[in-house]
Parts: structure tokens; sequence; C-alpha cells
């Protein structure tokens, strides 16, 4: 089964492989990894099996045989899409394998597939460490480590290497990673926060929003005492809100929040500069959506400041950034 995207690309930076049919079977690459599948299985479906092999088996079979309201929302989100699979309704074509079944998803499918997609995209890098995948499986640190990887996979598709700091291994303050650009002069830190809501992505409570700048300029305070020495600063917040495709973007919730934090925070200048030279603020809950419906595009910014505390080597890696996060939520058919 595949689910219905704005798709037909290649993303420019990653190489990677296409798969080959031997046989009976479709083999895929992954990284120095190849993996034997079932030739009628979509890449769709594939995404869903890296997000289970990341967890690892005897993770993922404890939290299928617990009851409902105690599992994990990524293994929520896994059997919202095996219903969907079971129901086999939508357009048909045939593949190599057999009829192949195309239909809208629900918010949860989208999230599990987008999550899949920015795994494939790190994994095939062999950039996705251990100590990342811990935090996917606690049910606490998962929203932010979550994040993080969808901030390195749209880096990484900008056309950069990461270098993921652990914080069992860097004692003082560090962002989450080092982004390398190909050019081999262009380094920087970035830093990534999500902001946590009651009732969403394994937090207990009922959601409810009326507002938000406190907590938008508490993100950015903390985020800001992130920045590397003597390298340009990203920081990328996700709000964590239901997407307003009917707001124009002047109005939308999250940006007045965030015009607020900002006023309250304070013009920089040359005597008192930013730490960052972007702040990216970003909506990535295609979670809050319930029906089968084509997904509203997913809401991101740049906040670019005028007087930042370390200058860009190349300005020229903004725009590649601008045109991944333009990308995302963007995954093709078939690899």
């Amino acid at each position: 089964m595949i689910v219905n995207y704005e798709h037909s690309y290649v993303e420019p930076f990653l190489r990677l492989v296409p798969s080959v049919i031997v046989g009976k079977h479709r083999i895929r690459a992954v990284f120095d990894k190849l993996r034997v599948r079932p030739i009628e299985e979509t890449f769709h479906e594939f995404l869903i099996a890296i997000v289970q092999w990341t967890f690892g088996e005897p993770w993922w079979k404890r939290q299928v045989g617990m009851p409902k309201t105690e599992r994990h929302v990524v293994v929520r989100w896994w059997f919202d899409f095996n219903n969907l699979r079971q129901k086999r309704i939508g357009e048909v074509k045939e593949g190599p394998g057999g009829p192949i079944y195309s239909a809208n998803a629900t918010g949860n499918i989208w999230s599990l597939l987008l999550f899949g997609w920015d795994l494939y995209c790190l994994q095939t890098k062999n950039m996705l460490p251990d100590f990342l995948r811990e935090k996917l499986r606690d049910h606490k640190s998962f929203q932010a480590a979550r994040y993080e990887i969808a901030v390195a996979a749209v880096i990484a598709r900008a056309g950069f290497e990461i270098d993921f700091l652990d914080e069992a291994g860097v004692q003082e303050k560090h962002c989450e990673f080092i982004a390398k650009h190909r050019d081999h002069i262009t380094q920087l830190g970035i830093e990534a926060k999500s902001r946590i809501r009651p009732g969403v992505l394994n937090e207990p409570g009922d959601f409810n929003y009326t507002g938000d700048w406190k907590g938008m300029r508490k993100l950015i305070r903390s985020a800001k005492k992130q920045k590397p020495p003597d390298l340009a600063f990203l920081i990328f917040i996700d709000v964590n809100l239901p997407l307003t495709p009917g707001i124009p973007p002047l109005q939308k919730p999250w940006l007045v929040d965030l015009q607020k934090a900002l006023a309250i925070l304070g013009e920089p200048s040359t005597k008192n500069p930013d730490p960052f030279n972007a702040l990216i603020p970003t909506n990535f809950a295609r979670y809050f959506l319930d029906a089968s419906v084509e997904s509203p595009p997913l809401e991101f910014g740049f906040v670019l400041s005028g007087f930042p505390q370390t200058s860009l080597p190349n300005h020229e890696v903004l725009n590649a950034i601008w045109d991944s996060l333009d990308r995302y939520g963007k995954i093709p058919d078939d690899i």
C-alpha cells in the first residue's frame, strides 16, 4: 500500500540507491546493509519497517502486547496504518507482486510515514547514533528525540553531514549536533526544541491551547544558551500545534506567539548580538489530523538575525535549508 503524497522527486544530495528485483524479492540498500524484502512491499511499507527496526523487535513486541492506552505513540500510529492497509481501499494499480492500493491517510499515518522517511534518510548516510534510538523508545524523551531527527533529516537533505553530540559524552552545555556542509567550509551548530503540550505525543492530560508566547520565550531563551563557540548557529523551534491552512501566515496563532516572545526578548544590536544566525520556527504536527484527508501543507518560517555573534561563511546554505524545509512532508512513491 502507498499513501497519497505530493511526490515524484529525488533528494539531490543523499544519493539514495534504487531498489532492485531479484527473483521473487526486492533488495533495498540502507548504508552498508542489504534488506531482502517481499516483492509486493511498497516503499511506504518499507519505511514503516524502518521504524520498527529502529526501535528493535523485542521492544516492539512488548509494546504491541500492552493495553492500547499504555502503548508508545509510534506503536499506536502503526496500528492505525495496519487498520487502513487491511481495508484494501482506494485506487488500485498492478505492481510486480500484485495489486497496490493508494489511499489518503489519517494524521497518525502521515506522522508514521514521515518519521520513517526521516529515519531512512539518516540511516542511509549512517547518521543515526544509538543514544538517539534509546531516547526514541522512552515515552518522555520521544518528542525531543523525534524533533531532533526531523531537523537532522532536513539538514542532511540540504547537503550536510551530521555529527550528533551525546549528552553523556559532552559534559558542558552544547547544541544537538554540528552540521558540516559539502563546501568543506561551512559548519553550523544546530539546536532543536519542541514545545511539550498536554495530551500530545505520549504526554498525559488533555490538549488545550489558548496562546503560548511565554512558552515560546522560554524555549528560545534555553536554546540561545546552547551556541557552540566560534560557529554560526541555527535554532529550530517546533510549536507542536494543529495546522491552520485557512489562516493567513501573519495571523497564525503560533506566529503571533513567536512575535510577542521575540518582542519581549528585545532587539539585538552590535553591543548585544543574537547568539543565532537564524531562528526557524516549524509546525510539523500532522498527528492532530483525525480523518483520512489530503494533508494540509506543513508550516515553517525563518527569522534572520541582523546582528549575529558569529558570521556565516556561506549564506547560500540558508537557501539550501529553506528548500529542504519546503520539501518537508513529501515522500517519493518508490526508490
